[in-house]
């Protein structure tokens, strides 16, 4: 009976010990696991996007799973912010696959995917790990705000957060060149 516990005993042991069980927290890490077991290189733009939709209000597009459900959060509410204060459509596109693509293809239609086809202005970044071309779409009035200069300066001061996978402060110094776009004022007093 001895033999009989101690056999029971060490193969419970062993069996538990050998399991390794990683809670998922929030939908991001569920995106991010189902992401991940699908080849993306297969999916046209407009399913990639609807795979990494998580809500209504989304903004950010985290394909190589690069941030943090913290850093996610953070940066979705201020391209909200952005997007309610200015009236234009503002996201972010992280990515490792082009589908073949130009970076300036890929976020032109990546845009034209998630974008609300009812408002012409907006902007999309794109943070590019396939070709590491940085590149932001501009439409509707974002173009007139956000001059290919500024943009290029502004990517160009992130390249070194970006090789390093610093997307926090790389996100800090790109991410507000959106203010230059002046927020909607509304004339309630119908002065001329």
């Amino acid at each position: 009976m001895r033999k009989f516990f101690w056999i029971f005993l060490f193969s419970a042991l062993f069996l538990t010990g050998c399991h390794k069980s990683e809670p998922v927290s929030g939908q991001i890490s569920v995106v991010r696991e189902t992401s991940a077991e699908t080849e993306t290189e297969t999916l046209s733009i407009e399913m990639r996007a609807s795979l990494f939709r998580i809500s209504e209000n989304q903004h950010i597009y985290d394909e190589a799973s690069a941030l943090t459900e913290e850093v996610f959060s953070l940066h979705n509410d201020y391209l909200e912010w952005i997007a309610s204060t200015r009236l234009v459509n503002a996201f972010l596109v992280i990515t490792d696959n082009l589908n073949g693509l130009s970076p300036e293809q890929f976020a032109s239609e990546y845009y034209q995917a998630v974008a609300n086809p009812d408002n012409p202005d907006g902007f999309l970044v794109l943070l590019n790990n396939d070709t590491n071309q940085d590149y932001i779409f501009t439409a509707g009035i974002c173009q007139e705000y956000l001059s290919e200069e500024e943009i290029a300066v502004r990517l160009s001061g992130a390249s070194r957060d970006l090789i390093e996978k610093n997307y926090p402060d790389a996100l800090n110094l790109i991410l507000p060149l959106a203010e230059q776009i002046p927020a909607y004022t509304s004339d309630e007093a119908d002065a001329p």
